[in-house]
Formats: structure tokens, C-alpha cells, sequence
């Protein structure tokens, strides 16, 4: 198997990963934000209703073993 895809292997199942931490905290809006990931690099964007959400979303994402960085561009919609 090529180094390139394995790392796209283990880069969908941290994806896979942290789509299921963010809907296990139960919040309607974090399971609706869209999940990128490149190299254990997460990237974040959608929308939630609220700073705290999005905040959540963020330290949520940095939990997961393998992330080693999030980059987000969640818009909080008041």
C-alpha cells in the first residue's frame, strides 16, 4: 500500500472520528458543520448559533487523538 494512501485512510477515519465526538455532545448544530481533514489537520465551517457552540466545536475537535491542529471558519449566526 502507498504512503499516500494510507494517510488518506488514516485522514478519513480521524474524520469519521471527530464527526462522531462532535455528535455525541448532542448539539443539533455541531453535527451539521462540515469536517475537512488533511494530515491530522481539522477544518471546521458551517454555522452555529451561538459563540459558545462554536467554541465547544473547536476544543471538541482538539480531544480527538490524531488532531494536531484545527483551522475553523465557523460563522456564529445571532
Amino acid at each position: 500500500m502507498s504512503t499516500l494512501a494510507t494517510l488518506a485512510d488514516t485522514d478519513r477515519d480521524l474524520e469519521l472520528r471527530v464527526r462522531v465526538f462532535l455528535a455525541s455532545l448532542g448539539w443539533q448544530s455541531l453535527k451539521q458543520l462540515h469536517v475537512r481533514v488533511n494530515e491530522g489537520a481539522v477544518f471546521l465551517d458551517g454555522r452555529v448559533p451561538s459563540f459558545y457552540e462554536r467554541q465547544l466545536a473547536i476544543s471538541a475537535c482538539q480531544r480527538v487523538a490524531g488532531v494536531y491542529q484545527v483551522s475553523e471558519s465557523i460563522e456564529v449566526a445571532l
